[in-house]
């Protein structure tokens, strides 16, 4: 993305808006949907995150990266942060509320959606590949999978949200807690997050909604793959090359994962061809009303 096309995005300075609706009270802070009085018909998703204590610090560096991050990237499926401030009650007492503007997009969390189908899930997961790897070849990694960051829209696209909390600082990433379920053992050690982070992420996301097991649970928080049950074993619908790929990701020792994000990207895209799967599937299935 070209430093005019970024320059381009919305800005809340100056920004006259609407709020329409409450949207997610759960989390790290308040989400409402907002019209801009200036452009009818345009819609934003507006997030404010309250700093209550250093603790939320970590809330606001992740807001910030995630704005800084999406300036870099050109591809349908990551959500578009389009513009973060931080709003000061009084100087003396530091910030008071993080603002982070989003795009809109009316749809559902993957776990929120009930009855997904293996090809359903095999199609959506093909697409958050794709995101993941074109924001790999961008040095954007994501660091903090799970099924609530990737959302199913009404027209059946996909969005990934919730990223940049690998470009945050890592005294301030040592704070932030996360899903240990979906952690590989390296990020659960506090390392440094790689490329093959993200791979393992996305295979314990994966894993967990096509066998309804999670792969990090009890004596498995190691992610050590002799101990975790076979995903075809769980679940007989999923094939030989779905299972291979899942346990690969799933491998303790990064470097015997697959290599690179775009190698699992073109993996699902073998599987889907494979297994004949359509994106007619996930029309209509997150439908939901305004």
């Amino acid at each position: 993305m070209s430093k005019a096309s970024a320059d381009a995005r919305p800005q809340l300075a100056g920004m006259k808006f609407l709020v329409e609706a409450l949207l997610d009270a759960e989390g790290s802070g308040k989400v409402v949907r907002i019209g801009d009085r200036t452009q009818p018909g345009r819609r934003y998703a507006l997030k404010f995150i309250n700093r209550e204590g250093p603790d939320d610090d970590v809330d606001l560096a992740r807001a910030k990266a995630a704005c800084e991050a999406s300036a870099k990237l050109g591809h349908p499926v990551p959500l578009r942060y389009h513009d973060f401030r931080v709003k000061r009650k009084w100087v003396w007492f530091g910030p008071g509320r993080g603002e982070l503007l989003m795009e809109f997009v009316p749809g559902k969390a993957i776990d929120a959606v009930p009855d997904l189908s293996l090809d359903q899930l095999v199609l959506i997961f093909q697409k958050v590949a794709s995101g993941l790897a074109h924001m790999h070849r961008r040095s954007v990694r994501h660091g903090d999978l799970a099924p609530r960051r990737i959302l199913l829209t009404r027209t059946g696209d996909v969005k990934l949200l919730g990223y940049g909390l690998a470009q945050v600082p890592p005294a301030l990433r040592e704070q932030y807690k996360g899903e240990r379920r979906y952690m590989a053992p390296e990020q659960i050690r506090g390392k440094i997050l790689g490329d093959r982070t993200d791979v393992y992420s996305l295979g314990a996301v994966m894993y967990h909604q096509m066998t309804g097991q999670p792969a990090n649970v009890g004596g498995r928080s190691k992610g050590d793959v002799e101990k975790i049950p076979l995903p075809a074993r769980l679940n007989p619908a999923i094939g030989a090359s779905l299972n291979n790929l899942l346990v690969g990701c799933l491998q303790s020792d990064p470097p015997k994962r697959p290599e690179t994000m775009y190698e699992v990207s073109q993996r699902l895209d073998a599987i889907v061809t494979e297994m004949g799967l359509d994106d007619s599937l996930l029309r209509g299935v997150a439908s939901t009303a305004d």
